[in-house]
This record gives C-alpha cells, structure tokens and sequence, in this order.
C-alpha cells in the first residue's frame, strides 16, 4: 500500500485561443476548484478497468453465494431462490462470463479522474501536458480530504480476477479493476478518484487546494499571459492566488526540475 500523499499533479494541455470549449474545460479546474470524473472509456489505455471472474464455488456453496449475492441487490429470499435455478449453478463458466459482462456495465456507471504523485517526469508531461507546451496543477489533499479521496494504482502483469461473490460492494475491492494497471504504466505514479454512479461530472474541491501550477518548458508567451490573466481573475474571485513555478531541463541528467517562476 503506497503512503498517503501530501499533494498529487493533474497535467492539462493549454487549448488553443480558437478551441472554446476546450478553454473552458481548462478554465473549470482553474478558476472553478473543478476536476472531471471521467467514463473510464475515455482514456488512453483500452486495458483500463478490465477484469475477469474465476469462480471456485461449486455446488450448494455456489448457489447460496450466489443467493446471497441476489439478496444483496434487492431481491426477496424467495425471488433469489428462484433466480438461482438449477441450471445456472451447474454452469459456473457460463455464470463468469456474465458476471464478467456485468463489470463491463458498471465501466460506465464510474467516474475517475487520474492524478499522479509525480510532477517531474518527462514522459508525463510529454503525454499529459502537450510536449511540455502545458501545465501541471499541485492540489493539496490536506485542503479538502473529502472531495479529494484518492486511491492509489498498483501495477501488475495480469488483470484482476475476481472469485469473491461475497464482497461487500461498498468494499475498495470492488475498485480493484478500476486501480490496477499494466506495469509498464508503473511510471505514472498514478492515483485515482474512484466515484461510483457519478461518471462524466464535475467534483468541486475547495479552493484552496489548488496550492501551485507548474508551466511547461515550451509554454509560449502567449500562454503564459492566459495563465496568469486566470491567476489574477483567481485571486479576485478567492483572495488566493496559487504559487508559480516553471518546468526547465535539468543540466546533466534526462530530468525535470521545477522552479520559482
């Protein structure tokens, strides 16, 4: 289990002055204390949230797990009685591909949003942060513990494979295909906001948190002058204006550093 950060990193790209809607997704974050809970769909990695079931149950103890699992989710004893008939308990394969189905489903009724513990990392701002022509935002989680919950991903050669049908469903386990990726991701650092019933909405943190932003080595002038218009419209608005730093190339290793602006 990784240590509970103090701060974690969101990187965005600076949408051009043409692209409104793009600004004002960027413009929700910095002068809305908003961060987008995405469709898990939606990102980059297609291996994200994926999952599998490998029942070991068998006979009598399949069917009252699965009885119990039915009652679970709002049926009476005597409609679970009847749900799990005869023919399912003696097909366990048949039942883990449905069950995997059903994971696929709740993909969509989740929203993540990705944030990193690491604000130095080349590939990250090349990826996230449009070549080093963005930004990257530092939240401190001290601020607003509640809003910004997040659980950290491990990385693993396998996705999980689920043979609890007992879990409780307010359980992190059942996160687990949600906070598990491939280890060549291991770089990320990554961690996660993990809202159930809440997928493609805005979660509203306070204010202060969003304690500094970070400008790409290869921001444009121009950028730079939008950022700080955002700034200033920020501090108008909070009476607090986050701390600024600047991305550079470190001198003698393939690093980022991270200066006073």
């Amino acid at each position: 289990m990784s240590e509970f950060p103090r701060r974690l990193y969101k990187y965005r790209s600076v949408p051009a002055a043409t692209d409104v809607d793009g600004r004002h997704r960027l413009e929700a974050l910095l002068l809305d204390n908003a961060l987008w809970l995405a469709d898990p769909d939606s990102f980059n990695d297609p291996f994200d949230g994926k999952s599998a079931y490998d029942l070991t149950l068998r006979g009598p103890a399949l069917r009252q797990g699965l009885e119990r699992l039915a009652r679970r989710h709002g049926m009476t004893s005597a409609k679970a009685r009847k749900w799990v008939n005869s023919a399912v308990v003696a097909n366990p394969r048949w039942l883990e591909a449905q069950l995997t189905r059903n994971m696929e489903v709740m993909r969509h009724q989740l929203g993540v949003c990705a944030l990193s513990q690491e604000p130095r990392n080349p590939l990250l701002w090349a990826h996230y942060a449009n070549d080093q022509r963005g930004l990257c935002v530092q939240l401190d989680l001290r601020a607003d513990i509640d809003a910004l919950v997040a659980h950290p991903v491990e990385y693993q050669d396998e996705f999980p494979i689920l043979r609890d049908l007992d879990r409780d469903p307010d359980d992190q386990r059942a996160m687990l295909p949600f906070l598990r990726k491939s280890t060549d991701w291991a770089y990320e650092k990554e961690w996660r906001i993990v809202a159930p019933d809440y997928p493609n909405t805005a979660r509203f943190f306070a204010p202060s948190a969003l304690s500094a932003v970070i400008l790409g080595m290869r921001m444009t002038d121009d950028d730079k002058a939008y950022i700080h218009g955002l700034m200033d419209q920020r501090q108008a608005r909070f009476g607090q204006r986050p701390r600024m730093f600047q991305a550079v190339a470190a001198s003698r290793a393939y690093r980022v550093r991270i200066q006073k602006y």
